[in-house]
């Protein structure tokens, strides 16, 4: 499923980071493309589950599953 296509029951924010000029992501995350990490917690490496997103957003939107994202990523992002 390509998240371009993907119908969302919650408002989102998409950040896409490339990790190809970051050597640390590279090696952390090259062989797991796509990955992706819902409100700092790793969700999906590789395949997306539209329904399993879904059901993700809406728990996040209600205060669950709340994590810090992995310090390379924080770092590439410039989050604080």
């Amino acid at each position: 499923m390509a998240l371009s296509a993907f119908e969302s029951p919650v408002d989102f924010e998409l950040t896409e980071l490339s990790i190809e000029n970051d050597q640390s992501l590279k090696t952390a995350y090259w062989d797991r493309i796509p990955y992706l990490f819902v409100s700092g917690c790793a969700f999906a490496k590789g395949h997306l589950d539209s329904q399993s997103l879904s059901l993700r957003l809406l728990a996040v939107k209600a205060g669950l599953k709340r994590g810090a994202l992995p310090q390379a990523v924080e770092a590439a992002l410039s989050l604080p």
